[in-house]
């Protein structure tokens, strides 16, 4: 319920051709390895790299290989654990010190139902289970409030706590690259 975007690429298929591929994002690194010098930390987002990006394993190695002093890490909503499993074990085996980000955006039936996936909560959480059992030490999850998960926000934090897991809340954004300025679901209740 708080971000569309995968609907443009549905509605619009051609969409994919304006993704960065591989060679631009490693033509750009080289390119500005001065400027990028002091960065620090990247976080891999938008939709979810993870599991849509084929390259996936092979943009970390890349970032790494030539910004070796940044840390990395990526946000995922680990609908599909198996292949989560499957890319952390890769990235893992040449960078263990990767970071993974969840999002948890309820308990039970509430992260599934504003997912649009049923047994999104179950999945998310075997998905954390997975990153446990590589030994991935920094794993967190974020929890995007709306009208119909704040009432929860304890209680996700208590299960992310659970889970052996840093916990953050973030506010739910309206804008034209969630693909969501028609959408009302984040206007909380006055109840």
């Amino acid at each position: 319920v708080m971000c569309n975007i995968w609907s443009r690429y549905r509605e619009n298929p051609d969409m994919d051709t304006e993704e960065l591929t591989l060679g631009d994002i490693e033509k750009f690194i080289i390119d500005n390895r001065d400027e990028l010098s002091e960065v620090r930390g990247i976080g891999l987002t938008g939709g979810d790299p993870l599991l849509m990006r084929r390259d996936f394993v092979q943009i970390v190695k890349t970032i790494r290989n030539n910004l070796a002093g940044v840390h990395l890490g990526v946000q995922t909503n680990g609908l599909i654990p198996e292949l989560a499993y499957e890319r952390l074990r890769q990235i893992i085996s040449f960078y263990p010190d990767f970071s993974l980000a969840v999002s948890l955006d309820g308990i039970g039936e509430t992260h599934s139902f504003i997912r649009g996936t049923p047994e999104a909560f179950e999945k998310i959480t075997q998905t954390i289970k997975y990153a446990h059992d590589l030994g991935i030490k920094d794993i967190s999850c974020g929890m995007t409030l709306n009208k119909y998960n704040y009432k929860e926000i304890k209680e996700v934090q208590v299960y992310a706590q659970k889970l052996g897991v840093e916990f953050s809340c973030f506010s739910a954004e309206v804008s034209d690259y969630f693909n969501n300025m028609v959408n009302n679901e984040f206007l909380f209740t006055d109840k």
